[in-house]
């Protein structure tokens, strides 16, 4: 059975992929280096120029299949919208 990992795409995902050492390696590819998952469906409202590096840096640290869907968010902590 595929297991599927549903998450947003946040700041420390995108600092992690960025070589911040505060940031380790992400909520994200911490969760998917435990290899529990064969894809990781990722939502996302950051702009492309900051997520097309984080999906490649990604991709590096899981053999994961990866999605993203970007969409619109008025606040990032509006769990309903979410």
């Amino acid at each position: 059975m595929a297991s599927v990992l549903l998450a947003w795409i946040g700041n420390t995902d995108l600092r992690a992929a960025q070589g911040d050492e505060q940031a380790g390696i992400g909520p994200i590819a911490q969760t998917l280096k435990s290899g529990a998952y064969n894809e990781a469906f990722l939502l996302s409202d950051h702009p492309n120029r900051d997520v097309e590096p984080f999906i490649k840096w990604l991709g590096q640290q899981s053999k994961s299949k990866l999605s993203v869907r970007h969409v619109s968010l008025d606040c990032p902590t509006n769990f309903g919208k979410i």
